[in-house]
């Protein structure tokens, strides 16, 4: 899978990139459009980056707090445009510390999933809500759409891949969902010497309005 990625995917994707650069080249440089086109280039070719480094076992694991809430709300921009703004963040100082590094890239691609299905599928609010306790860490996604967000659908492996990672890392995850709205809970256990203890949290807890 990783050498089909790099010689097919990701080849094709920066040859894509170079010539979304030449189309870019011809529009006035003082234009709107052309300054709108080099932002999707930038997020682009920020994308392939990572894309790369996935491949190549090079993605961090998000070292502190900060990287970890900022890189969700990066990567929920990139896929529903303006969705940061319908998303409200809850998580007390030192939540994410709780979690070892080597679990933060696997509970974040579950959460990143979990809040573009939410953002998704209804027009309202998402909350993303973090309880740190002694023993592990639940993390949860509340929206108030309709439920067509929290289904398998056939040639679609959010769920699947939702649940593959929650049970690689010992997690687990409940999906409750219905004409009320959709919840997405994560709860990882997290043994006491496991936990990354790491200096004070700067911006971890965050309250926002959508």
């Amino acid at each position: 899978i990783a050498r089909s990625l790099h010689d097919t995917f990701l080849q094709s994707v920066q040859g894509m990139l170079l010539r979304m650069h030449a189309v870019a080249s011809r529009l006035p440089a003082d234009s709107r459009e052309r300054a709108e086109f080099e932002r999707v280039m930038e997020d682009a070719e920020r994308v392939l980056e990572e894309g790369r480094d996935e491949v190549q076992g090079l993605r961090r694991g998000f070292a502190d707090a900060d990287a970890f809430w900022q890189g969700s709300l990066r990567d929920v921009e990139l896929i529903v445009p303006g969705g940061g703004k319908r998303l409200a963040l809850s998580a007390p100082p030192g939540a994410v510390e709780r979690l070892p590094v080597r679990l933060r890239r696997d509970v974040h691609a579950i959460v990143r999933e979990a809040l573009v299905n939410a953002l998704r599928h209804t027009p309202g609010p998402v909350r993303l809500e973090a309880d740190a306790r002694q023993r592990g860490l639940t993390l949860t996604v509340c929206d108030t759409g309709a439920d067509g967000g929290a289904r398998d659908k056939p040639g679609h492996f959010g769920l699947q891949g939702m649940r593959e990672r929650a049970t690689q890392i010992g997690a687990r995850l409940r999906i409750d969902s219905g004409p009320a709205g959709t919840r997405v809970m994560l709860a990882i256990p997290v043994e006491p010497d496991q936990a990354v203890q790491s200096r004070p949290a700067l911006s971890t807890s965050t309250e926002e309005t959508p």
